[in-house]
C-alpha cells in the first residue's frame, strides 16, 4: 500500500534533500509538497487545485514558513477533528527549547532537528519514516480500511 506524505517546506534545497533521502527507504511513498501554510490548508481541505488530493498518512513540516507560521499551522491542524489524527512531525533546524515546547504543546507528534550533515540527515530521515510508516499503528490508516 502506498503511503502519502505531505511535506510542508518552503526551501527548495531542503525539499530536494528529503526526496534524495527517501530514495533509500524500502517503502512505497508518495510525497506531496506545499511551500506555504495556506497552501497546505488548501491541500488538507481539498480546496482549489487540490480537490482530488489524498489524505496524507503523515505530515512532515518545517517551522519557518512564509506567511503563516508553522506553529500556527500545527495548531490549526491539531485543532480540527478531521485532521488531528494525522501525525505531524516537525523537522526544523531549531533546537530552541521554546520551539520544542511550543510544538509539543500545540500537538506535534514528534520534533526532529535537521542535521546539517547530509549523510546523517538521510539516515535520520530514513529511520524516522520507517518508524512512522511501518512500526507505528496510525489512526488515519484505520479510517481507510
Amino acid at each position: 500500500m502506498q503511503q502519502s506524505i505531505l511535506l510542508i517546506e518552503d526551501s527548495d534545497e531542503d525539499y530536494a534533500m528529503v526526496l534524495r533521502a527517501c530514495t533509500g527507504v524500502a517503502l512505497d511513498i508518495d510525497i506531496k509538497r506545499c511551500a506555504k501554510g495556506a497552501e497546505a490548508l488548501d491541500y488538507l481541505y481539498q480546496r482549489g487545485s487540490f480537490t482530488t488530493a489524498l489524505r496524507p498518512t503523515l505530515i512532515l513540516m518545517d517551522l519557518n514558513l512564509p506567511g503563516m507560521d508553522g506553529g500556527d499551522l500545527l495548531a490549526l491542524i491539531k485543532g480540527d477533528d478531521k485532521l488531528k489524527l494525522i501525525p505531524v512531525i516537525i523537522i526544523s533546524t531549531s533546537n530552541n527549547p521554546r520551539d520544542l515546547l511550543a510544538c509539543y504543546s500545540r500537538g506535534a507528534n514528534a520534533y526532529h532537528m535537521k542535521s546539517v550533515n547530509y549523510p546523517a540527515f538521510k539516515l535520520e530521515l530514513q529511520r524516522l519514516l520507517n518508524y512512522w510508516l511501518t512500526d507505528c499503528l496510525i489512526p488515519v490508516r484505520l479510517e481507510e480500511a
